[in-house]
């Protein structure tokens, strides 16, 4: 958008090449979604009549374990031109195989702060780092600054105090930020307290 003034003042100072009537429409900056799972954009509709505990452990997570990186890139496709088309031009995501939503983010034009998950399960929490690490060496600053990494730790109850400690220590020395769970449903809020005497967000300090 080169100008923004009355028409006539505009045809006054120079000739456009394109002119939109935005007669009884609005012009506005673009919207931001600060956290979002795009490539779960596949999964829409599925178990959604369940709790959240239910729907997440029974449901999500089995079907997760069957991802691959294809399904990852064309769930990116889908849920970005979603986005877009919704008038949101940046977007906060956490998720596996980011590498293939960066390329979906390069191809596309909008802008995205995207962290690789973080999780402690199955003495998986190595692998998970060095994914992270990997992801962000590789993609941080890409598409022309469009995309920026992040550190996912997934949440407080699948990640530990050291392991977030240790997330904590490789996003600072990247001069990064961390994207995370906290107190996504009243049971996790329920459990803190329980187990802690406060939530868990208000003891993390590193």
């Amino acid at each position: 958008m080169a100008a923004f003034w009355q028409s006539v003042r505009c045809r006054k100072i120079f000739e456009a090449d394109k002119v939109i009537d935005a007669t009884d429409q609005i012009a506005m900056p673009g919207l931001v979604n600060t956290h979002t799972h795009i490539p779960m954009s596949l999964f829409r509709n599925y178990a959604d009549d369940l709790p959240f505990w239910p729907w997440l452990l029974e449901k999500i997570k089995p079907a997760e374990d069957h991802l691959s990186a294809e399904h990852v890139y064309w769930g990116a496709k889908l849920g970005i031109l979603e986005l877009i088309q919704s008038g949101v031009t940046c977007f906060s995501d956490m998720y596996f195989y980011m590498g293939e939503a960066a390329k979906v983010v390069e191809e596309s034009g909008i802008k995205a702060c995207l962290s690789g998950v973080l999780l402690e399960v199955s003495d998986l929490g190595p692998t998970f780092m060095k994914a992270a690490v990997d992801f962000h060496d590789s993609w941080h600053g890409k598409a022309g600054g469009r995309i920026k990494v992040f550190f996912g730790p997934h949440s407080m109850y699948l990640c530990g105090p050291e392991y977030l400690r240790e997330t904590t220590e490789e996003a600072l020395k990247r001069k990064t930020r961390i994207h995370i769970h906290l107190s996504e449903s009243r049971q996790e809020v329920a459990d803190s307290l329980e187990n802690m005497g406060n939530l868990r967000f208000s003891i993390w300090r590193i």
